[in-house]
Formats: structure tokens, sequence, C-alpha cells
């Protein structure tokens, strides 16, 4: 049934990338079909390959076994992916960018505007290491990083990073190899900055949106020789960048001496530290008509914002604490309940771990129908304007990020302000005036 599972899902999606209408690689239809296959593909060849591996917990609290479990989830994934294709279909987005429908910009008005940005952002980096006792101190206790930031307002500002990047190569147009040459600097030093926290996810949003940019704004990236080297060797990095990461904030995922198959172990950890699939085989095996959560706690961390002092019992923003407790403890938890009567790490649900507890099979249907229609929607109005790379990082955070989780909609709540501030200023002092329409 795995290798079933498997197979389904390479035709599924190699059907989708080639059948799209559009041949830009960062189109909703075609982007949606790589995303898919890089992080779910590997997981399930793996599995197929190791049907033990998998993690005996969710198999125990979902009283089920690993090929029953994939079944139910082969079926619930492919009604999302549909209902996915479907809502951006139905949106219909337009079939590419052109540069002749682009706004012109003022290099000069672009270039202050990044040098403001890098230093705002780096100010609220530097402010956040002086509350919390300094870069020495934040390196020294990576375990208890979560906390550390909990209640840093001035992170959000890290968020402007990745604009300061699609800034940087869209002045590339103008200033040729000078602004690439300091395209690389910064984002070898974000990267730094980001490592710092002991994160991953920031870091690849970085890398993604550098990506992006250097595909619209730089040169348009195709599949040939040279790409498909310069993509192995990328994706050598990043796997060497997500299976560090852990080893250094002091996780459990060193080799030892007792590791009789190494290769085994290494590929275990990197795909459960960077596929959601058994969160996803958890929730579709797990939920059902008498637990699914119906929308209950949804909006109830809400209220922490206006709660003072001890915020313990408060609910957390990440729903995936619940359903990390009902696996590690192996009984039911749902929302809402105190932060304090919840582990301190989380499964992330994203948009079919969200849409499967709450609402089961139609929640899926409905939200994934729905995702699809934002996706098409924040396409088009990216094309709309063209070179203005707050439209560009905003079209990259949805494609990546956006889903219907608390947490996924509480980061876009907090960030959205941010991303209206920089759109008028570049709109105010970058566009000319008769290129400011939407």
């Amino acid at each position: 049934m795995i290798w079933l599972c498997f197979f389904w899902f390479s035709l599924l999606y190699g059907c989708t990338f080639f059948a799209s209408p559009s041949k830009d690689v960062f189109s909703p239809l075609r982007f949606i079909s790589i995303k898919f296959a890089v992080f779910n593909l590997p997981f399930i060849f793996f599995t197929a390959l190791y049907p033990d591996s998998f993690l005996k917990g969710i198999l125990t609290v979902c009283h089920t076994d690993v090929y029953s479990a994939f079944y139910n989830y082969t079926l619930l994934q492919t009604l999302a992916y549909v209902s996915l294709v479907g809502g951006i279909l139905l949106f219909k987005p337009k079939t590419g960018v052109t540069e002749n429908n682009a706004a012109s910009f003022n290099p000069h008005g672009v270039l202050w505007i990044t040098v403001c940005l890098f230093a705002v952002a780096m100010a609220g980096y530097v402010f956040f290491l002086a509350r919390i006792g300094g870069l020495g101190y934040l390196l020294s206790h990576l375990k208890e990083r979560v906390s550390l930031q909990g209640g840093q307002y001035s992170l959000i500002l890290l968020e402007l990073f990745p604009l300061v990047l699609l800034l940087v190569l869209l002045l590339s147009r103008h200033y040729g190899r000078v602004a690439k040459k300091y395209f690389f600097l910064l984002l070898c030093l974000f990267f730094l900055v980001y490592t710092s926290f002991g994160s991953r996810k920031p870091a690849m949003i970085v890398a993604f949106a550098s990506l992006g940019g250097w595909h619209y704004y730089v040169e348009k990236i195709r599949v040939n020789r040279n790409t498909v080297l310069a993509g192995v060797i990328a994706s050598v990095l990043l796997v060497s960048y997500i299976i560090a990461i852990p080893i250094l904030r002091g996780g459990n995922q060193k080799l030892t001496a007792a590791d009789k198959n190494p290769c085994y172990t290494v590929s275990k950890n990197f795909l459960y530290n960077f596929s959601y699939v058994f969160i996803d085989v958890f929730a579709a095996n797990y939920f059902n008509d008498s637990n699914a959560w119906h929308m209950e706690g949804y909006f109830a961390p809400a209220g922490a914002f206006m709660h003072k002092g001890d915020k313990g019992g408060i609910p957390q923003v990440d729903q995936g604490v619940y359903f990390k407790s009902i696996y590690l403890q192996q009984k039911d938890f749902r929302p809402p309940m105190p932060r304090n009567s919840v582990c301190k790490t989380s499964w992330p649900t994203e948009n079919f771990g969200f849409a499967y507890a709450n609402f089961l099979w139609i929640g899926v249907v409905v939200f994934f129908f729905l995702q699809g229609v934002v996706f098409s929607g924040a396409y088009n109005l990216f094309q709309k304007q063209y070179f203005n790379p707050v439209m560009l990082l905003f079209y990259l955070q949805v494609l990546v990020q956006f889903n219907f989780s608390s947490l996924r909609i509480a980061f876009f709540l907090k960030t959205l302000p941010l991303y209206c501030l920089c759109w008028f200023v570049f709109n105010k002092f970058a566009l000319h005036k008769n290129q400011k329409e939407i």
C-alpha cells in the first residue's frame, strides 16, 4: 500500500506540473506540485522501504497499522490536493508575468529604502540580544530558544530580511555585479543571524525568497544542465543545514557507536525534521466524528494579548501542541487547554491537520479549496505590481506559509501591518508617479 501511495502521488504531482497552463515555475499550480513532491515523496519512499521506521506511538494511539494508516492518508491527501488545484483553477491565475506590464522604479529611492530597512532589521536583532544578555547567552541557551523569544516584539523586524534581499536583487537591474556581490554577502549574514536562534525555517524562507527574487529580477530559472547541478549542490547544503541545526541547539541527532546503520539513522532524522507527512498520517487516522474539535479553542489564544503577568493559563496559539501531547501521553487532548498542561513543543498542524481535526473530510475539501483561491489571488496581485518587492515577498510568503491553522493565521496577522507599511513606503518613494496604481 505504501508503494502504491508513492507511485500514485508521483503521478499526480507530475501531471499537475506538466498540465499547468503557466510555464512560470513559481506560478501556483507548478509550485504546489514541486512543493508537495519535495516534502512528501521522500518520506513516503523511505517509509515504503522501511515500514518499521514509522513512529509506533502514532499507530498505537490511532489503533491501526502502518498500511491501513497510509491507505487513509492517501485517500484524504488526494482529496486535499484535488481541492487545492480546484481552488487555483477556479480563480484563473494569469499565465505568466510579463515585464511589459510592470511598473518602472527609481533606483536611488530603492537604494535608500534598502539601507533603511536593513538598519531597522539589524536594530531589532541587536535590541533583542541586548535584552536577553548578548549573543553568547543566546548561543549557550538554544534549548530555551522558544522561551527566550517569547514577548520579544522587536523580532518582528527580522521579517524585513527577505525584503532587503529582494530589494538588492531589484537593484541589480541597475547596478549589476555590485548589487549581486552585496546580495550574497547579506544572504550569508542573514543565515548566520537565523542560525544563532537555532532555527531552520526562517533561514529556508530567506533562501526561498532569494530564489524567487533571482527568478523574477535577475534571470529566469529554467531546467538545464547548470540548474540541475546547482540544484544538487543546493540540496546537499540544505540537507546538511537541516541536520546540523538540531545538533547545534543540543538535540539528540548525533550518531553513536551503537548505530549499526548510520545512513538509515541520518535519513530518518532528516525526514522527520523536514517533512510533515507523519503528522498528516496521524491526523488522518486519529480524528473521527466523536473527537473532532469543531473549531473549539481556535480563537482562545487571542486573549493572551490582553492578559498581563503569567500566561501559563492561556492556551497556546499553535494548536500543534495538542497533536504532540496526544502522541507523547497516548491520551486525548483537545483545545482550549492551558499551555502549562500540554507539551512545550508542537507538531505543526498545517492546513491538512487543522482541516481534518476540526471538520474531517468536509474541512479538507473546503479549506484546501480556499487555500488555492488565496494562492491564485496573491499571484495575480503580484503580477499587477511586478517591480514592487513587497508584493513579491507577500506572494512567496503566501505560497510557503499560508494556511488556515491558528499558528499561520496569527503569523500573517502579525506581519501584515509591517508589509502594508513597506508597500506604502515603496510606492511613495520608489515607484514613478504614473505607475503607482495596483
